[in-house]
Order: structure tokens, then C-alpha cells, then sequence
């Protein structure tokens, strides 16, 4: 899941449960966190992308890193629930109302994107809901991702790619933009 909201509490060290947008975030001593833009502090906005882990099941912060503020906190995640007044996103609990602009059909396991206020009791008020994956054989919106390149073909670039532990193919018609330096294992993407 991914998450772009206000640091509101965090620990002096990094490690421990940071307070986003009124969510409780692990980070620990894996998760990245980018230093550019300089130290994350309280009231800094930031993108942190998590995966739910543990029994009962919390959110961990893979990597952070700050961003300008926003009109609102986004969320994107995997739709977990769904009704009249709230819909879950990967453990985020959204309330919604007559003003929530929704699109799409909402379906447990599909992947939802929300805009939402953050209430003065830390609870998250959509603005609007978009499912961003229809099944089945709907239109499939482009899925875009940061990862390590762990490995690569043989010969050339052009051939399966191992991402963060996805594998991508990569032919031709794939534009490759090194501009920053060269592809290579160890190399981080966004695919």
C-alpha cells in the first residue's frame, strides 16, 4: 500500500511506530528512508509505501521519503471492505458519505485509490474513491513501481528482469531511460 500524509508522531531514533495521517506505521531498521529534502520530522508530509505483516496484522513501512504537502492525504491500497459509510483500504479505514465522489465498482482484493481529509480525531474522511484495477477483462490502468534490480539478462537489456522481486519483461519497444546512469544489478528503478 502507499500512503502520502503528515508525520504526526514519530520516534527521535526513526524506529518504532510513526503516527502518518492519523495511521499507525511501523518503521524499522529495514525500512529505507530517503534523506533528501532533509530530516522527516513531526508536520513533514511524506510517501511511505507499507505491507501489512504480523498477527494481527500491522502496517511496516518499507520506505519513506518526505514530498510537499497536499490538498489531501492519498491512499492506495487493496480494497478490504466495503459499505454505505466506510470502505477499508489495506487496513486504512475511510469514512465516506453523500459527498464522496466514487468511481468504479467496489470488489474485495481489488486495488482502490482514495483522497481523504484528515479529521481533528485522526479518522480519514473520503473525498473520493477510484477502484484502479476492473476485472475481468476490463481496462487495466498502467501499474508503476520503484524497485532494486536484482537481476538482468545475460546479454543486453532486453529480456526478463528480476525487480524487487518481480519479474518484468522488457523488449524493444521498452523505453530505458538511463540518463541517470546505467542499468545494472543493484541499480534502483521505477518500472
Amino acid at each position: 500500500m502507499k500512503l502520502i500524509g503528515p508525520v504526526q508522531a514519530k520516534p527521535d531514533n526513526n524506529i518504532g511506530v510513526w503516527t502518518v495521517a492519523g495511521q499507525a506505521i511501523t518503521v524499522t531498521d529495514q525500512t529505507r528512508i530517503n534523506p533528501r529534502g532533509g530530516p522527516i520530522t513531526v508536520g513533514s508530509w511524506v510517501e511511505l509505501f507499507a505491507e501489512e505483516s504480523g498477527t494481527p496484522p500491522a502496517l511496516v513501512a518499507r520506505r519513506i521519503r518526505m514530498v510537499p504537502p497536499r490538498p489531501a492525504v492519498e491512499i492506495l491500497g487493496a480494497i478490504q471492505a466495503f459499505g454505505d459509510a466506510s470502505w477499508n483500504l489495506s487496513l486504512v479505514s475511510l469514512t465516506i458519505d453523500a459527498n464522496t465522489a466514487i468511481n468504479g465498482e467496489p470488489q474485495t482484493g481489488l486495488l482502490a485509490h482514495g483522497a481523504a481529509d484528515l479529521l481533528s480525531d485522526n479518522t480519514l474522511k473520503a473525498r473520493r474513491l477510484s477502484v484502479a484495477w476492473r476485472e475481468p477483462n476490463g481496462p487495466r490502468p498502467d501499474i508503476a513501481f520503484n524497485g532494486t534490480v536484482e537481476q538482468l539478462p545475460a546479454q543486453g537489456l532486453e529480456g526478463q528482469w528480476r525487480v524487487s522481486g518481480r519479474t518484468v519483461n522488457v523488449t524493444a519497444a521498452t523505453s530505458i531511460d538511463q540518463s541517470k546512469g546505467p542499468v545494472e544489478v543493484g541499480s534502483q528503478v521505477r518500472v
